[in-house]
């Protein structure tokens, strides 16, 4: 993990909808070894590796839902401004460490 959270507020700042890397380094911060261990034993290294969706959406989103990574849920919410988390959160950061994991 980087030394300086980036946070959703620069996120935002930085996303326009023809760019992506904000949106995959916001996520990914959060994206531990831990998280990324977690994500390929729930979904399957077969079933990540075999995904030909750049979004893993060819994985069910009910598949997505029902992980519980260990998340650093403190780290989270600072970064959220210590706004609320939401289901999205937790399922991107786990599409993102899926994704890390396939590169």
């Amino acid at each position: 993990m980087q030394d300086t959270l980036y946070t959703r507020k620069q996120y935002m700042e930085d996303y326009s909808g023809d760019n992506s890397e904000p949106f995959h380094r916001y996520y990914a911060q959060f994206a531990t070894p831990e998280v990324i261990e977690y994500v390929v034993r729930a979904i399957g290294a077969d079933k990540i590796l075999a995904s030909t969706d750049e979004h893993l959406n060819d994985i069910p989103l009910r598949r997505w839902d029902a992980l519980t990574p260990p998340i650093n849920w403190q780290l989270l919410r600072e970064a959220n401004g210590n706004a609320g988390v939401s289901l999205s959160d937790k399922v991107c950061i786990a599409k993102e460490a899926a994704r890390i994991f396939k590169a």
